[in-house]
């Protein structure tokens, strides 16, 4: 496998026969200049938003690093017209501002117009980013790309004689034609009676004369405004028309929309496409700018939270987290949600935390007695749940479904892993079978639906997720609706998580690659969403334990092949064979994940065990080259510990074997995609502060390393087998780290 770069030639041939694909594109982005970057971003439109948005990261520190990427810049403005992308760059971009890292002036000047493209549903026809001074001029076509289909694309020329104005409050120039706002700035007081505004950059009002937050200033909306909104459908002016709930910081649209037109006598259909844009992008601004400062609100809890921690037990901050809660819910949320309003197409705010190929979820309910701390040394994240009701994504503020590229299967030749999966996966026990009332195979043995093991799985796991839905949704007002459904995010503040989603991303790139090849390796790449250089959101993980707290809530548990057997069954039960293959194959996939990736700190109060018994990795605070206190402690290749061994029957038993098995199937897979997790780990390379770079030079070389690209495929095999697997197994350095972390803090091993 060759890391190399493509050529243009090859590109150009690629891109002749519809076979180029994104990777190809992005990882000759990495390095092109000049024309050939130009032409590379033309090809970037051809692609869905859920394939772009898995390069967002390193697409914005492309053009951090590098002031000669003005058609890359333009692709990302371009790519705010959808408002998950939008937020997701506005995030990337305003860590790097403070960060300080890369040229504080360009982070800054990305982030401003990173807003102004997201209000205003496209950037300018051409865009000039250096050093902090920009310059915006026109293109002589008046056509708006988002009209233009992707293959037709071009990457514009600069035009002059562009009308500008530039903002009294900052550097930027901004048209004349465009309508730009200001933002409205969310107050929160903190538990100590202070009020803190949310960190959002400031956008100018250039209408004369009026003040957006000052109702007196502005003009009857008229009747061009009124008719478009009655043809839109988007909001009634009537006296009786309903509350959209209690919103004081975030004014509603019917108070806010001043009118452009000079006389409203005499309107016609080319006024009233004018107002009709006006609006959309004040539907916008209120949309964006309204979720920049509910999430901003959401992380200054947990900072807020952490101020007050000393000497309070997590029963006193729990009432103070349900308080603040309950002051979002009014202010940006609100009550008693219409019908009406919900079919309107007012998206309210959410949890940025889903993909593009995911639907909006607006948020209609927090419920902070749901809500909890969690338990942490230096800060204090809390669990947050709210309910959502799903949103027809056809909506003024631009938020289209993304089709999904359907997984391409590699057909390969057999090889000596094929043969060897055939036999392994043939291997079964053959005995009488019976089905019990939910449809499982069963064999002689302890019932897994006795009262004993019944009794087991609720302490592992009180309430499951689904009877979590059910019992909120009967206390709901929202639960009729067909599309209501319960959200839940750990929020945290005070940990800069692009680490994490840098974790997140490469081990979804496995994941992927794992399907592809139709291997049966098992993951959950959850999602983690950096809102700053401090804060962010991770996806929860629902019906899952730490190995820890397991451990801790079953009485008498020595093991987990005990805590299997409890709650599962005798081993020659169908439902423990079941559990025992998932574990096998997750296990295997995470063994992996830790080896390609080195995360460290492999304690069990970071791995995870759900209900169907799989296993699942979090935390990834330590990874390829950085290590708990710099010690680099945990040399074994992955954890594999004497515990992991019984459950699996032995060394020399079946499921041990099919864990090697999977181990090496899917080494061999990420070695034919190596060139992969060099492009995303080097497109983040050159100016960030994350840990994992310590050694910047190492980083990448070791990667390679590890997976032993000289080697052919048997040799490869032997290798993994006779080294990274027997050195893993049972590993000395391992069961002191675990016996480490139980002494000091209390984790069991």
């Amino acid at each position: 496998m060759s890391t190399s770069n493509p050529t243009l030639a090859q590109i150009l041939e690629l891109s002749k026969t519809d076979s180029l694909d994104i990777w190809t594109v992005m990882k000759a982005i990495h390095t092109a200049q000049g024309g050939v970057l130009d032409f590379l971003c033309n090809e970037l439109y051809k692609f869905p938003d859920a394939e772009i948005e898995t390069f967002i990261p390193q697409l914005c520190n492309r053009v951090l690093k590098d002031i000669n990427t003005t058609s890359l810049a333009r692709f990302l403005m371009d790519k705010c017209s959808s408002m998950h992308l939008a937020i997701k760059m506005f995030s990337w971009f305003q860590a790097a501002v403070e960060d300080g890292v890369f040229s504080r002036s360009r982070a800054t000047e990305l982030w401003n117009e990173c807003e102004m493209a997201a209000i205003n549903s496209k950037s300018r026809s051409a865009l000039r980013l250096n050093q902090g001074t920009s310059t915006f001029k026109k293109n002589n076509s008046a056509d708006d790309l988002s009209n233009i289909d992707a293959s037709e694309k071009v990457i514009p020329k600069v035009g002059s004689g562009a009308q500008t104005l530039r903002s009294p409050r900052s550097n930027r120039f901004q048209h004349k034609d465009d309508i730009n706002f200001r933002s409205s700035r969310t107050n929160l007081k903190d538990f100590g009676g202070n009020s803190t505004a949310a960190p959002v950059p400031s956008v100018v009002v250039i209408t004369p004369g009026v003040d957006l937050e000052d109702p007196s200033t502005l003009p009857s909306p008229g009747p061009v405004i009124e008719a478009v909104m009655e043809r839109t459908g988007q909001i009634s002016l009537s006296d009786s028309a309903p509350d959209v709930g209690e919103r004081p910081h975030v004014p509603l649209l019917r108070t806010l929309v001043p009118s452009r037109s000079a006389s409203y006598g005499n309107h016609n259909a080319a006024e009233e496409e004018s107002e009709a844009k006006f609006i959309s992008k004040r539907l916008r601004h209120d949309a964006f700018h309204a979720e920049i400062q509910f999430v901003s609100q959401l992380t200054l809890i947990s900072t807020m939270l952490k101020k007050q921690s000393a000497g309070r037990a997590k029963p006193e901050l729990n009432r103070m987290l349900w308080k603040a809660l309950g002051q979002l819910q009014n202010d940006f949320v609100g009550s008693n949600i219409t019908e009406e309003e919900l079919e309107s197409g007012h998206l309210g705010v959410h949890i940025p935390i889903q993909g593009c190929n995911q639907p909006h979820r607006r948020i209609v309910r927090l419920l902070p007695k749901e809500c909890f701390c969690l338990s942490s040394r230096d800060r204090v994240p809390f669990m947050l749940f709210v309910e959502t009701i799903e949103m027809d994504l056809v909506n003024p503020v631009g938020m289209t479904k993304s089709r999904q590229t359907p997984v391409t299967k590699h057909h390969k030749e057999k090889s000596i892993v094929t043969a060897l999966d055939k036999v392994i996966l043939e291997t079964g026990h053959k005995m009488p079978q019976t089905v019990d009332s939910e449809g499982w195979v069963m064999v002689p043995g302890k019932d897994p639906n006795s009262t004993e093991c019944a009794s087991t799985r609720t302490l592992a796991y009180p309430e499951l997720w689904t009877e979590k839905t059910e019992r909120l949704r009967k206390l709901s007002p929202y639960g009729h609706h067909p599309k209501w459904k319960i959200q839940s995010v750990i929020v945290k503040s005070g940990d800069d998580l692009r680490q994490d989603q840098l974790a997140s991303q490469l081990i979804t790139v496995i994941h992927d690659i794992f399907k592809e090849a139709d291997v049966p390796l098992w993951l959950y790449p959850y999602s983690v969403t950096a809102m700053s250089s401090n804060t962010g959101f991770i996806e929860t993980i629902p019906d899952a334990i730490s190995v820890d707290s397991l451990k801790k809530r079953i009485p008498n548990m020595k093991s987990l092949e005990d805590f299997f057997l409890s709650v599962y069954g005798e081993k020659t039960s169908m439902r423990f064979m079941e559990a025992q293959r998932n574990f096998v194959e997750s296990l295997a996939a995470y063994s992996l994940v830790t080896y390609l990736l080195q995360i460290k700190d492999r304690h069990n109060g970071n791995i995870l065990l759900d209900k169907d018994g799989h296993v699942i990795h979090i935390d990834y605070g330590f990874m390829l080259t950085s290590s708990p206190g710099s010690l680099n402690f945990e040399t074994a290749p992955f954890k594999l510990t004497k515990e992991h061994i019984d459950l699996m029957g032995g060394e020399h038993r079946d499921m041990f074997h099919y864990f090697k098995l999977l181990f090496i199937r899917g080494f061999l897979e990420l070695r034919n995609h190596c060139d992969r997790f060099v492009l995303l780990i080097e497109g983040l390379l050159p100016g960030h502060k994350m840990g994992c770079f310590a050694r910047r030079e190492a980083t990448v070389r070791e990667l390679i390393e590890r997976l032993h690209l000289e080697l052919d495929e048997n040799h490869a095999i032997e290798y993994v087998v006779n080294h990274i697997i027997k050195e893993s197994m049972s590993n000395w350095r391992t069961e002191s780290y675990d016996n480490y972390q139980y002494y000091v803090n209390g984790i069991l091993a």
